[in-house]
């Protein structure tokens, strides 16, 4: 479904936390029980086959029935407490132990559903606070005084860097990110008193902070060599060889998983418990 929602093999894997080799196995899998050819490809396009189109149909209207009597047999049993839906930044890359974690959660705990939320906005407290998702994948900010209402278990940490076009004025002779000082720094979904604090901590002018509807924009931006913005190492834009990426040592970012204190909820308890026991046997 994924796929076939996306027609692109690189989002669909990132979505689904699969690799392409392993997503395109699986098709072909799929496509070897179905008997049939579900998607055309070529070298810069995928689309579905008319036999795609059919199965694709059919397999959404599937999905619409069985959500429609989870949701009836909820209001009986009380079911919704073995779904959990979890928001995650769209730029914001994940470890291969994330990975592992939640590809071995699915088998240990076939009882519980995950469902992703992938946000192009950055506020993902405000998402976990309103209800829009019962946690998320994000930044630690402790300027944000909101993360005094979450909890949290830290995933990795990992450098800050500058981002900029390479051909932007004065990339091409810089050594360093205070080389470009005086560079406009994109921010997008951001609270104008994280940005300030942000740009402090790197030190540079708050003068220079200008704010864009979404991420994608702000890295348009930086495309059409108007400014620069800030991403984390393991940014989907890292292998962009028109981009030029500058370390920001005195700017680590705290990747963690969040939720609402107070929570109860069966799925958020099973899983935080499962990942807090995962994480420290890697720790050993």
């Amino acid at each position: 479904m994924t796929l076939a929602d996306t027609l692109n093999f690189t989002e669909a894997a990132r979505k689904l936390f699969f690799t392409q080799q392993a997503l395109s196995k699986q098709i072909a899998k799929l496509e070897q029980e179905l008997g049939s050819d579900l998607f055309q490809r070529d070298r810069n396009h995928v689309s579905l086959t008319r036999e795609g189109e059919i199965y694709h149909a059919a397999f959404r209207e599937s999905m619409r029935l069985v959500l429609e009597a989870r949701e009836e047999v909820a209001k009986l049993h009380d079911l919704d407490s073995t779904l959990l839906t979890i928001g995650h930044l769209e730029m914001l890359g994940l470890p291969q132990a994330w990975k592992e974690f939640y590809h071995s959660f699915c088998v240990w705990r076939p009882e519980f559903e995950i469902r992703f939320l992938t946000f192009r906005e950055p506020d993902l407290v405000g998402a976990i606070l309103n209800g829009e998702v019962e946690a998320a994948i994000l930044i630690y900010k402790p300027e944000d005084c909101r993360f005094s209402d979450l909890s949290y278990t830290e995933l990795y940490e990992e450098s800050t860097n500058l981002c900029v076009h390479a051909d932007y004025p004065g990339v091409r002779s810089a050594k360093h990110y205070y080389d470009l000082m005086n560079v406009p720094i994109f921010f997008s979904g951001t609270r104008p008193e994280d940005a300030e604090h942000r740009m402090r901590e790197i030190g540079f002018p708050s003068e220079s902070i200008r704010y864009t509807s979404s991420l994608s924009a702000g890295m348009l931006e930086v495309e059409l060599l108007k400014g620069a913005t800030l991403v984390s190492d393991s940014c989907e834009f890292r292998n962009n060889s028109n981009l030029r990426f500058f370390p920001i040592p005195s700017a680590r970012m705290r990747v963690v998983f969040a939720w609402k204190k107070g929570n109860t909820k069966k799925a958020l308890n099973t899983f935080t418990n499962d990942l807090s026991s995962f994480l420290k046997t890697r720790e050993n």
